[in-house]
């Protein structure tokens, strides 16, 4: 506030004018140089001006809790027309004070480039991890997991650190490693870009983290964006805090078959003995056991004297995928038959020998046949596939190369024409839904009332659904949502809390998920079970693939309200009636009739 004169000398003073905020005395006489109005302290309260000069009064805003400010000021300025606001001339002074706070429970927002989860554990159970692709946040570990991450690559992953208060917020981000012993490689393991930021009011930044695992192994950090500014309780209750888990992987191919293995551990294939120029063919089963997709060569490197007849090929192998080969071994010449023989005759010479060296030729014997067994077993190892495993590409795609088929000779006449009839279906998903609004009657509380109603596949595909429960009378930037999986898996509510779906959402949908077939239909049924006293409201969204573009599933609006009842008795049910407790000859109460077998009987 600034105070200017171009003429005479004036003297100038500052007080509350009547009917002004709390807080705060008067002033403009005495020694007072201060003017305390709640939070706001006026300096100097009184001055003179000099003609030509100005005056600096100085307003400081003090608040020791959140609150808001309004005061009202009069200025006296001395000898001034007194026809002219007799009362001072009115200066007012506002404020309003917050605490810097950033968003810690919409957990849609923190992770909108990222799927969230009930647990994980049951969503892994169901799911695999996409290389490359986007995290998974589980609500009841508190944890962020990575997709699959190769070994020395990095994997990125985005994190919206929301304002939610009307003043600028500084932050400071990082993640550390949960392990006991320090040290500098490990820190580099997570790294998060910016490591501070000062976010506007109602603004928000991205923090992001990289993950680069040196070695197949799982690493865990803890992941915080701190306040700055707070302090003691108070900065613990706004810090945003979760465990974020990566895992290193590499691809993996394990040889399911042959079965039989040599002492260091390695398949064989083991040809039975064949005539010369025959062949005989043994499967070599391949099975991607690993986590990753992974790309595969085959190559064989025959014998001189027994060729191995298979045709080299690259190829991508999907998870859980398997492939067979077929090898074919052709010997061309009996030199591994010459060879059992000789064995066969230096065993039966040292046979010959006397009784008093029984045992050093049985011995010999055994050495012989083992020498004899390891030889083969070196000729195979020549002959055996040769597999190699290189990083997977991102497409998932096949590649199968056909063998060329065998010398033949075609016969007269007898070929024949074979007619193939070949149909498929290619259409958008469409359904038919007349119900858009359901408002059930006033409900007492911890009873439940019942809508059905029908969904109708219009199609010639058949129509998936997942329906979704979004709640429309949380408040402004409390919206709460349950979703559902999709497939067999179970619902997955989507906020951070510990009751069960039940408690906080009280419209639930029967059935969540599924799919309905080409031109039938399928009731739903919406239960309203209230465990409070309000009004709600909420909106049933069905997520349908495959539809036109521009068109969505069916959204329902749901409103229902709930009253306390006078009493409320929770019994456990009697089975007085249905166990024939009762005589069912006897009649009821006041009636003339047996008593109905759904009659509720307390005990």
């Amino acid at each position: 506030m600034i105070v200017k004169d171009d003429t005479d000398l004036w003297f100038i003073s500052y007080h509350r004018q009547e009917g002004g905020g709390g807080g705060g005395g008067g002033g403009g006489g005495g020694s007072q140089t201060r003017l305390q109005l709640g939070m706001f302290t006026v300096y100097p309260a009184y001055a003179v001006v000099s003609p030509g000069n100005q005056a600096v009064v100085q307003v400081d805003c003090l608040p020791d809790a959140i609150s808001k400010g309004d005061e009202d000021l009069a200025i006296e300025i001395t000898d001034r027309d007194p026809a002219d606001q007799p009362q001072g001339i009115p200066y007012k002074l506002l404020a309003e004070a917050c605490i810097p706070s950033i968003n810690l429970t919409d957990l849609g927002a923190i992770f909108e480039e990222h799927r969230v989860v009930k647990n994980l554990s049951v969503f892994l159970n169901s799911h695999h991890l996409e290389l490359g692709g986007g995290g998974v946040f589980g609500e009841d570990e508190n944890r962020f997991i990575f997709g699959h991450v190769l070994v020395g690559r990095k994997a990125k992953a985005r994190f919206k650190i929301s304002n939610i208060q009307k003043v600028v917020c500084d932050v400071v981000i990082n993640c550390k490693m949960a392990s006991s012993k320090p040290s500098s490689k490990l820190q580099d393991i997570f790294e998060v870009d910016p490591p501070r930021a000062s976010i506007p009011a109602h603004g928000h930044v991205y923090a992001t983290v990289t993950f680069s695992p040196p070695s197949m192994q799982t690493y865990v950090g803890s992941f915080e964006v701190q306040v700055e500014g707070l302090t003691g309780p108070q900065a613990k209750s706004r810090m945003l805090c979760f465990e974020v888990q990566g895992e290193g992987n590499l691809p993996r191919v394990a040889i399911t078959k042959p079965a039989l293995k040599n002492k260091k551990g390695v398949p064989l294939l083991l040809f039975s003995r064949i005539l010369l120029g025959r062949s005989q063919t043994l499967p070599l089963c391949l099975k991607n056991d690993g986590t990753l997709p992974s790309k595969v060569t085959k190559t064989t490197s025959p014998l001189d004297n027994i060729p191995v007849l298979f045709k080299d090929e690259t190829m991508e192998m999907l998870l859980e995928e398997e492939d067979v080969a077929d090898l074919s071994g052709r010997p061309k010449s009996n030199e591994g038959k010459e060879k059992e023989k000789e064995g066969k005759r230096d065993r039966e010479h040292k046979k010959g020998t006397s009784t008093g060296q029984a045992a050093a030729a049985a011995a010999a014997a055994a050495a012989a046949a083992e020498a004899l067994e390891k030889e083969k077993a070196e000729e195979e190892m020549k002959k055996k596939k040769e597999i190699q495993i290189e990083t997977p590409r991102p497409a998932k795609t096949k590649v199968i190369e056909t063998e060329p088929e065998p010398p033949h000779t075609v016969m007269e006449e007898s070929s024949r024409v074979i007619d193939l009839r070949v149909s498929a279906n290619a259409d958008y998903c469409k359904f038919k839904c007349k119900t858009e609004s359901v408002h059930f009657r006033d409900t007492l509380m911890f009873q439940t009332r019942v809508f059905v109603f029908q969904l109708t596949n219009k199609g010639s595909l058949q129509l998936p659904f997942n329906w979704q429960v979004v709640m429309e009378d949380e408040g402004p930037g409390q919206r709460k949502s349950v979703s559902f999986a999709d497939g067999d898996q179970m619902r997955l509510p989507s906020r951070a809390s510990t009751a069960s779906a039940a408690e906080e959402f009280p419209f639930t949908i029967e059935p969540d998920v599924g799919s309905i077939p080409s031109g039938k239909k399928q009731n739903f049924t919406i239960k309203f079970s209230p465990l409070d006293v309000r009004d709600y409201e909420a909106r049933l969204i069905c997520r349908i693939p495959n539809l036109e573009e521009g068109k969505q599933g069916p959204v329902l609006s749901v409103r229902a309200k709930s009253v306390m009842p006078y009493c409320h008795f929770e019994l456990e049910d009697s089975d007085y009636i249905t166990g024939s407790r009762r005589n069912p000859e006897l009649k009821g109460p006041g009636v003339l009739h047996p008593v109905l077998p759904w009659t509720l009987i307390p005990e």
